[in-house]
């Protein structure tokens, strides 16, 4: 699942700064390097910047029991901690919420290489066919909320967990780029969960 989830977040940024015509070039030149769409969606930022989620999945069915009120929910820290032109470096801290407690795990950091292999990006493309549109999303801000333009990304990919749709909102001025999402697991015609994830507020480094 883990591995699945990463191949939505590596399809969804694709599609949010690869342009139609250099989506279509992936099928030449397997060999060749390509710029890294996640390195690109932390690199237009200072280090110092952060960012944070909050992710709730509800559960259904016996799994429901173990998590308060049948939903796991997670705030994840994310923090700029290096940048160059090669690479950037995402402190990332998770906390998961328990009955009695809040878990923060130890601190990890995700490295994005400025160049990845163009046939490593165009495996993750096809893998989960999924549908570009370009739309209006909404974003709270002090005095209200605005509208503001979104790369929206639709597709379904099914495995040994079952059948997961899920919908996620891109914008550029975000760190990491994701906005929000939608996501659904059914297995043999029954939801088994339904994720939900929101950027609760970043703050970009001066």
């Amino acid at each position: 699942m883990r591995k699945m989830i990463c191949r939505l977040l590596i399809a969804g940024v694709a599609c949010l700064v690869l342009t139609p015509l250099s989506m279509r070039a992936l099928g030449q030149d397997k060999d060749e390097m390509v710029d890294n769409p996640l390195y690109k969606a932390w690199a237009s930022f200072k280090v110092n910047t952060t960012a944070t989620q909050v992710e709730k999945t509800r559960h259904h069915g016996a799994d429901a029991k173990r998590y308060p009120g049948g939903v796991d929910m997670k705030t994840i820290r994310y923090k700029l901690v290096a940048s160059d032109e090669k690479k950037v470096v995402v402190q990332t801290v998770v906390v998961d919420h328990e009955f009695l407690s809040e878990i923060e795990a130890a601190a990890t950091k995700i490295i994005y290489r400025a160049k990845i292999a163009k046939a490593n990006l165009k495996a993750a493309l096809e893998e989960l066919g999924a549908k570009i549109e370009d739309g209006m999303v909404k974003v709270k801000e002090k005095d209200g909320e605005k509208e503001v333009k979104a790369r929206i990304v639709i597709g379904s990919v099914t495995n040994e967990d079952g059948t997961t749709t899920f919908k996620r909102w891109y914008v550029k001025d975000v760190p990491g780029a994701l906005l929000k999402e939608e996501r659904k697991t059914t297995r043999d015609g029954k939801t088994v969960t339904e994720t939900s994830i929101m950027l609760k507020g970043f703050k970009a480094a001066e």
